[in-house]
């Protein structure tokens, strides 16, 4: 598969950055992926008004990828807020996100737990629930 790299740092550790990037490199290759791109942020991961991120995203529109790797869900975005468009994006490009810590498309699986906790929470009684508590 056809993969960028995005690694994320919250802070200038430049050192963590470079250790997300080559650790994706090796996994990888040993995953058989090719690396077409590497992008990078030095920034909290609560916006997607980051560089790195938003040429990833021009990369998946003009369909330079057919995965993205990054270390963690959480390099990529924090807040379940921004999960919503990062889904929806990936997925009609049909672009995959993966990890060397999970199994398969993470976005597929964030959808899937997303949508049982919608269906739990509108299934729950809250007229049942007292205002007091």
């Amino acid at each position: 598969m056809k993969v960028a790299i995005y690694a994320r740092v919250a802070n200038e550790d430049q050192t963590a950055l470079s250790h997300q990037e080559s650790s994706l490199r090796l996994w990888a290759a040993e995953q058989g992926h090719e690396v077409m791109g590497v992008f990078h942020d030095m920034a909290p991961g609560t916006s997607l008004d980051r560089p790195g991120l938003q040429a990833l995203i021009r990369g998946l529109d003009a369909g330079c990828f057919e995965g993205v790797a990054v270390h963690g869900f959480d390099r990529l975005v924090r807040g379940t807020d921004l999960i919503p468009p990062l889904t929806e994006k990936f997925q009609s490009l049909g672009v995959k996100l993966v990890s060397p810590h999970e199994l398969g498309d993470m976005f597929a699986t964030s959808e899937m737990v997303l949508n049982a906790l919608k269906k739990d929470y509108d299934a729950w009684p809250w007229d049942k629930v007292s205002k007091n508590r």
